[in-house]
C-alpha cells in the first residue's frame, strides 16, 4: 500500500485493468488529484529535508515567446500593456493557449478508447469523465484546479538523455520521430548513480529547445503549419508503462513537446492515453531544462526539490507549470546510494573488514622477517629509551602502533568493546616479537635440525620429521582504566618486560597521545606471554634473543635454571643451550601467532649479516650481561604477580 492512495498495487502486473485506475469517487477531490495524492507531507517533507541545502534555484518554464509559431494551429502567444490609468499606472494583458510553451496536460486534455458492446467509439476521460461533463459550464470535474489547491512539490530526478546520446555519438533532433528507449534511460540511471523513490517528479531531457533555437523563422512557421508533426520522445511500450507504474512516480515530464515520440509508434501503449485518462499521472511537456541539466552536471548528482503552482482555474485543462527548482543538493543525494553507503560503513570500519586482521598481521611479519640486513630495526647511533625516556637494552625497546575506534568496535555505551582491545594488542605484539625474534628464530631452528639429526644417531635412532618453528600466546590479562571513544585516536606501545626459561613476558599500554604541555593518558595496560616452539619442544627466549644478536654470551659458570619437569621428547634432547621438551604448553593449547617453515630460512650468510646488524645497535660495554640479567630479574618481579595467578587459575580448573 502506498500512502495517500488506499490499495494502490504495488506493480503493474498486480493492476486488474492495466488501462485504467480510477480508485477514487466521481467529482471528489481526490479523483481531482489523481497519482499527485502519492505526494504526501511525509514524502515532500522528506524531499525538502535531503534535497534543499544550498539555495541555488533554477527556473523550468520556457519563455513563453519562444516557440512563437506552435504547433496544431494553437494561438499565438500574445502580450499587450496598456496604461490602466493614463500617465499613472500600466496594467498588461496574456493572450496565449498553455499548451503553446511549457505546460502540464491536466486530465480534461486528453480521453482514451473505452469501447463498451453498445458502443464501440466510446471514449472518457479519467474517472469515466466525459466530454459532456468537460464542457457543462456547471462541473468542475477532473479539472486544474484541484492541483492548484494543493500544489505539486517533491523530488525530481533529471534523465538527461541529451547529453549522453551526445558522448555516444547519436544525433537527436526533438522535431523527429527520434525514439528515447527506456533500456537508455536505464542505462543513464545506472550511470548517475539514480535510484528512483516513490513520490519522485520524473524528467527527461530529449533536446527540443536546441532544437528549435537552431531553426529559422521559415523553418518555424513549415512546422506550425503541419497538419501531424513529428515530435521526439519517450518510447511506447508496456515496459514503459511498468516501469512508470512500478516507482510510483507522482507526475513525469520532459522537455519534449508530446512527452513521448510522436505520432505514435505503438498506439496500443499510447502514453496519453495510460497516463491522462487511464491512471491519473499529469504529464509535463515543453519545460527548459536547460539550465537545470547544466547545474546537474556541474554539481555531479540529478535529484532536486522541486515546486510548481498551477494555475488556480477550477475548470482548467492545462496549465503553466510556474516551476522553480527551489534547491540543488550538491552531491549528497546522489552519493548517499545504497551503495555508496556501504563503501562510506566500510571505509570508517576498514580496520573491521573480513581479513584486515590478517593483512595487519601480515604486514608486521613480513616487514620485520624479510627485512635487509642493511637496515636494521636500532640503526647504529639511534637512541635507545623506555617510554620515559630512560636509556635501555634493544631488548627493553617499546614499540608503538596507532589505531582509532570504528564504529563496529563500540559497544552499548558507545566506547570501545572491552572484546576488541585484544585484537589491537594481537598486531601491536606481532610488531614487537618479530623484531626481536629477527632473524634469531630462523637460526635457532636450523641449529635445532642439526642438533635434534645428532641426536638421534647417537641414539641408533631414526632422524626426528622436521617441525616449524613457531611463536605462540599463552595468555592475556587486560586492565581497563579509562573508556575509548568512538574514532578516538590511541596508541599501544608494548614492550619486553622480562623471559624465564620459557616464556617471553610482554607489558601493554593503552595510551592517549600527549597534548602540547600534558602527558599522556592511560585507557589500559595489558599483560602477555609467549612461548617459542618446535614440534613439541620449548625453546628458551634467551637462546632465540641471543641467536637474533641481542644478547651476549653468558658468562662462564652461569648456568641458566631448567624446568625439572621437563619430560622427554621420544629423541634425546640434545645439550643445546635452554631447550625443554614439556607437554604442559602444548602447540593445541596456545594461540598461534608466527611460524617459521623451512622455505622461510634464508641462507645462511644473510642470517649472519643480520644477526650482526643488531648485535652492532648496542655496545656490550654499556650493557653487560649482569645489566640486563638484573633488569630481566626486576620485571620477573613486576611479573610475579600475574605469574602466580595464572599457575593458580590452572590449579583452580584441575581442582
Amino acid at each position: 500500500m502506498t500512502a495517500g492512495i488506499h490499495d494502490l498495487p504495488e506493480k503493474y502486473d498486480d493492476l486488474p485493468n492495466k488501462r485504467q485506475y480510477w480508485p477514487a469517487a466521481a467529482g471528489s477531490p481526490e479523483e481531482g488529484l489523481g497519482m499527485l495524492r502519492i505526494l504526501t507531507p511525509e514524502i515532500v517533507a522528506d524531499a525538502a529535508r535531503t534535497q534543499i541545502q544550498t539555495g541555488l534555484r533554477v527556473c523550468l518554464n520556457w519563455d513563453l515567446e519562444q516557440l512563437d509559431a506552435p504547433g496544431f494551429r494553437r494561438k499565438t502567444f500574445e502580450h499587450r500593456i496598456k496604461w490602466v490609468s493614463p500617465g499613472i499606472a500600466f496594467d498588461d494583458e496574456y493572450h496565449f493557449n498553455p499548451q503553446q510553451s511549457s505546460q502540464w496536460d491536466g486530465f480534461r486534455h486528453h480521453n482514451a478508447p473505452a469501447p463498451t458492446a453498445q458502443d464501440q467509439a466510446r471514449r472518457v476521460f479519467y474517472g469515466g469523465t466525459t466530454a459532456e461533463e468537460i464542457q457543462d459550464s456547471t462541473s468542475s470535474r477532473i479539472g486544474i484546479g484541484y492541483w492548484a489547491k494543493k500544489g505539486i512539490a517533491g523530488r525530481g530526478v533529471l534523465i538527461d538523455y541529451l547529453s549522453w546520446a551526445e558522448k555516444k555519438g547519436i544525433t537527436v533532433n526533438g522535431l523527429s520521430q527520434h525514439v528515447v528507449p527506456l533500456d537508455d534511460v536505464l542505462a543513464i540511471a545506472h550511470e548517475c548513480n539514480i535510484e528512483f523513490q516513490r513520490g519522485d517528479i520524473f524528467f527527461l531531457r530529449v533536446g527540443l529547445t536546441q532544437t528549435w533555437n537552431a531553426m529559422s523563422a521559415t523553418q518555424k512557421e513549415e512546422y506550425s503549419q503541419q497538419l501531424i508533426p513529428k515530435h521526439a520522445g519517450l518510447e511506447q511500450s508496456e515496459n514503459v508503462l511498468r516501469f512508470i507504474w512500478d516507482n510510483h512516480f507522482a507526475a513525469v515530464a520532459s522537455d519534449a513537446i508530446s512527452f513521448e515520440v510522436f505520432p505514435p509508434l505503438s498506439p496500443e501503449f499510447d502514453l496519453h492515453h495510460h497516463l491522462l485518462a487511464g491512471w491519473g499521472l499529469p504529464i509535463g511537456e515543453m519545460f527548459d531544462l536547460e539550465e537545470l541539466a547544466q547545474t546537474c552536471k556541474q554539481l555531479g548528482r540529478w535529484t532536486f526539490f522541486i515546486s510548481s503552482s498551477p494555475l488556480n482555474c477550477a475548470k482548467g485543462v492545462s496549465s503553466p507549470p510556474n516551476y522553480k527548482i527551489r534547491d540543488l543538493l550538491p552531491g549528497v543525494s546522489s552519493i548517499m546510494t545504497w551503495k555508496t553507503l556501504a563503501l562510506v560503513l566500510a571505509f570508517i570500519n576498514l580496520k573491521n573488514l573480513p581479513l584486515v586482521w590478517h593483512l595487519r598481521i601480515l604486514h608486521h611479519l613480513l616487514w620485520n622477517i624479510r627485512r635487509k640486513p642493511g637496515d636494521p630495526h636500532f640503526p647504529r647511533g639511534t637512541a635507545l629509551v623506555t617510554h620515559t625516556g630512560k636509556p635501555t637494552h634493544p631488548v627493553f625497546v617499546p614499540y608503538a602502533i596507532t589505531s582509532r575506534t570504528p564504529i563496529m568496535e563500540t559497544d552499548y555505551n558507545f566506547h570501545k568493546s572491552n572484546s576488541t582491545y585484544f585484537s589491537d594488542l594481537d598486531i601491536s605484539r606481532t610488531a614487537l616479537v618479530t623484531r626481536l625474534y629477527t632473524p634469531g628464530l630462523r637460526i635457532v631452528s636450523k641449529e635445532l635440525d642439526v642438533e635434534l639429526r645428532e641426536a638421534a644417531r647417537r641414539e641408533g635412532k631414526r632422524p626426528p620429521a622436521h617441525k616449524n618453528m613457531y611463536v605462540a600466546l599463552g595468555s592475556v590479562f587486560c586492565s581497563f582504566k579509562r573508556e575509548i571513544k568512538p574514532f578516538e585516536l590511541y596508541e599501544i606501545e608494548s614492550k619486553v618486560v622480562a623471559w624465564d626459561h620459557k616464556w617471553m613476558y610482554v607489558l601493554s599500554f593503552f595510551l592517549r597521545p600527549a597534548k602540547a604541555g600534558e602527558k599522556r593518558s592511560l585507557f589500559a595496560t595489558a599483560v602477555s606471554k609467549y612461548v617459542v616452539k618446535k614440534g613439541r619442544l620449548t625453546v628458551a627466549p634467551e637462546r632465540v634473543l641471543r641467536a637474533s644478536g641481542f644478547l651476549p654470551e653468558r658468562p662462564e659458570g652461569d648456568v641458566p635454571v631448567i624446568d625439572s619437569s621437563a619430560e622427554g621428547s621420544g629423541v634425546g634432547t640434545p645439550a643445546g643451550e635452554g631447550i625443554t621438551a614439556t607437554v604442559g604448553v602444548d602447540g593445541a593449547l596456545v594461540r598461534e601467532v608466527l611460524k617459521i617453515s623451512e622455505s622461510d630460512i634464508p641462507e645462511e650468510t644473510k642470517l649472519e649479516e643480520e644477526k650482526k646488524a643488531n648485535a652492532e645497535s648496542w655496545s656490550v660495554g654499556e650493557w653487560n650481561w649482569d645489566m640486563i640479567e638484573e633488569e630481566r630479574q626486576r620485571g620477573l618481579e613486576v611479573m610475579e604477580g600475574y605469574m602466580n595467578m595464572d599457575a593458580k587459575l590452572h590449579e583452580e580448573w584441575e581442582r
